[in-house]
């Protein structure tokens, strides 16, 4: 069974192989580039996917600690996400690291309010805001 098309199966895997670990490189070093999160998490944000969204921004606040824009992002994902408490305190990360952070703020106003059970459509007040996120590096 060591013929030359069993050779050549085993260079085909070989090289399946090693295309494999590049792309996988590749995925690895831009789960670690602070633009590329923050955009697929908007991308989530936007396409509904709060979870996604959530887990991503906490990515990103991991990475960029002191990047406001990924404390109002993961906040937003949470309060629509149903998770208000968890929301003010990202949202109150980021008004330490920007306190006159109008987006910050709304932010804020909006877990208060979801905490107090008012009745407000999260999703669109979050939608308006989403275009006021800074890109990662710039805030």
């Amino acid at each position: 069974m060591n013929g030359p098309r069993t050779h050549h199966k085993f260079g085909h895997a070989l090289s399946a192989r090693a295309d494999a670990e590049r792309h996988y490189r590749t995925d690895a070093a831009l789960d670690h580039q602070p633009e590329f999160v923050q955009q697929v998490a908007m991308l989530c944000l936007d396409g509904e996917c709060f979870v996604e969204a959530a887990r991503l921004f906490e990515s990103l606040v991991q990475i960029e600690p002191l990047l406001v824009s990924g404390y109002l992002g993961l906040g937003y994902a949470l309060v629509v996400s149903g998770r208000p408490a968890e929301a003010l305190t990202e949202f109150q990360k980021a008004a330490c690291l920007d306190p006159g952070n109008a987006a910050v703020n709304f932010g804020a106003e909006l877990a208060v309010r979801a905490l107090a059970g008012m009745h407000i459509d999260y999703r669109q007040a979050v939608t308006y805001l989403i275009a006021s996120l800074p890109v990662a590096g710039v805030s």
